[in-house]
This record gives C-alpha cells, structure tokens and sequence, in this order.
C-alpha cells in the first residue's frame, strides 16, 4: 500500500498529522503537502482507493511539461545589449528599469539574474566601465631609509602620509601631506 493512501486514510478517518506521521514515517509536512492536493482534487476516499500506485502518484504529481527550448531568445537579447549598455550611460537609468523593459518587450524573456549576467558579459567583452564619481586614492605603502612607512596613491609620486613607529605597540601618523 502506498504512503498517499496511508495517508489519506488517516486523513479521512480524522487522525491529525503528529499521529500520521507515528504512523507512516512522513514529515508533518509532506503529510500537509498530500491532504491539501486532496482536498483540491476533490476526490472521495474510495476513488483514491482504486487508483494503483503509479497513478496515484501521477494524480497527485502530473510530470511537468517538456519546455521548447526558444533558440532565438539568446540571439534577440543579444541584438538589443548594445543599445542597453549605451542607454545605462544616461543619468537616471538603472539595470533595473531596462531588465523591465526588456521583460514587457520580449515574448520569452530571460529572468532578472540572466539578464543581468548575459549584460556583464557583453560588457566585459566590449570594454563598456561605469565610471565612479569621484576616485579614491589606490595606495601603496613603502619603507624609508629612516624607517618609516610612506603611504602614496600608486599613480602619483606625491606620498598621502608617513607613518613612524614608536617602539612595537603604537604606530602613529604625523606630516600628512595633501
């Protein structure tokens, strides 16, 4: 006899699902799963009872359907990344707004990770950046003769600050240079 049956049965008979799941060795859980597709298939407990296991199980489970691959999704959204990219120059506009524009304009359209994956990828390839506003200084640190620790943005000679240690706990910072 097959768990869905066990378990409608007690179900039926009004038997709770602490009691079923002592019972059958199925998750509170599964046991809701499997009444609430009961009560939606509106089926009487005889006619579960004539039903062999297999069918059962399609009954409560139907096999999903083959999707067709749509071949041409992937081109379309690659004739449209070019456009997209430039577009996201424009102040204001977000990855966000075109991934729903491409959503409402596309017959078959990729979800939001995808999209947004296939756009850095095309973006990567063609050298499209988003530049910052403003640019933080890339610092390099560099040992003095005296000993020090110089730090300086790795683009420019000019050093930000130095840094003298006074003994091994305390470091500190004097003669920032701007």
């Amino acid at each position: 006899m097959s768990k869905i049956k066990q378990i409608i049965r007690c179900y039926c008979q009004g038997i709770g699902s602490k009691k079923t799941h002592q019972i059958t060795g199925v998750s509170r859980n599964v046991i809701k799963l499997y009444v609430r597709k009961f009560q939606t298939l509106r089926l009487t407990l005889e006619e579960i009872e004539g039903y062999d296991d297999l069918a059962l199980q399609q009954l409560f489970f139907p096999p999903k359907e083959a999707t067709v691959p749509d071949e041409d999704r992937l081109t379309r959204l690659q004739a449209l990344l070019p456009a997209i990219s430039k577009s996201l120059r424009r102040k204001g506009m977000t990855l966000e707004l075109q991934w729903q524009w491409y959503r409402q304009n596309d017959p078959n359209p990729y979800g939001r990770t995808q999209f947004y994956n296939y756009l850095a990828e095309y973006q990567r390839r063609n050298g499209f950046t988003m530049h910052p506003t403003a640019t933080l200084p890339f610092v390099c640190a560099s040992a003095t003769s005296a000993g020090a620790l110089q730090l300086r943005d790795c683009r420019h000679p000019i050093p930000l600050a130095t840094m003298h240690f006074t003994g091994s706990k305390v470091v500190q910072i004097f003669n920032i240079h701007t």
